[in-house]
């Protein structure tokens, strides 16, 4: 099986469309068609991937890891209508008048609150949206691969395998070889995302986290899947998108 490695220093890419703005540096990951996964996918509510949070194996409104589940808006505890638009102009925050009513340049919230966050009000207190950050830590501290599992593309993190200790001692010890250990994988199907009526980038998957770009342009952060590997990326506010929650109980 041929393994994609994403790097410390990755990513984004070049090829997201608009609403995503990359701003990173061009992958530096060798390209490879999907891969059938032979290694074991979890569809735990918690997977431990050796990160600050555990992460769901599956996305809010979904049953199973290679389901895309429900679409959400940004700051938006229920589902977006399949049939209904998102635009600017049906985001629960804004007034009459167009303007934030809240997550603006007066309250400076940049972090959805608990009362705000769909994977919160569907699983209940102990699960949340990702942040930003806890993204950044997902892409850098996993193994990545491009694959089709059960018929579907997307990407599988796997947990970093242990450093096992260096042998003898010395000032500059041989690196240490990884331990062989089963370790959890989790896996992030291609989702698209909805804009106005339509859904697009069906063959990108774009998923929501719980931070906001900031309080002065309509964008939020997102994770960004394609061929080309995961990055962080930014979504525009109104559009909706899947949902992977973190846990953050202390079970």
């Amino acid at each position: 099986m041929k393994s994609i490695k994403v790097l410390a220093t990755l990513f984004a890419a070049s090829v997201m469309l608009a609403v995503v703005s990359c701003r990173e540096k061009e992958p530096t990951v060798t390209i490879y068609d999907p891969v059938s996964f032979s290694g074991e996918i979890s569809a735990d509510k918690a997977v431990d991937l050796g990160l600050s949070v555990k992460w769901a194996g599956y996305n809010l409104g979904a049953e199973a890891p290679e389901e895309v589940g429900d679409f959400y808006v940004w700051g938006e505890i229920d589902p977006r209508d399949p049939e209904g638009p998102c635009d600017k102009d049906n985001w629960i925050f804004f007034d009459e008048n167009g303007t934030a009513t809240k997550y603006n340049a007066l309250d400076k919230k940049v972090v959805l609150d608990a009362a705000d966050d769909a994977a919160t009000a569907a699983w209940g207190a102990d699960y949340r949206t990702p942040t930003a950050a806890e993204v950044a830590e997902l892409i850098k501290g996993c193994d990545w691969t491009y694959v089709k599992y059960k018929g579907v593309i997307g990407w599988v993190a796997t947990k970093k395998p242990a450093a096992a200790p260096a042998a003898g001692g010395g000032e500059d010890p041989a690196p240490a070889p990884a331990v062989e250990e089963d370790l959890p994988s989790i896996f992030f199907p291609v989702t698209g995302y909805r804009k106005d009526l339509s859904t697009l980038s069906t063959d990108r998957g774009i998923y929501l986290t719980a931070t906001a770009y900031n309080t002065t342009t309509f964008y939020i952060n997102s994770i960004s899947f394609n061929d080309r590997g995961a990055a962080a990326g930014y979504l525009n506010l109104f559009y909706a998108a899947a949902v992977r929650p973190v846990y953050v109980g202390t079970e």
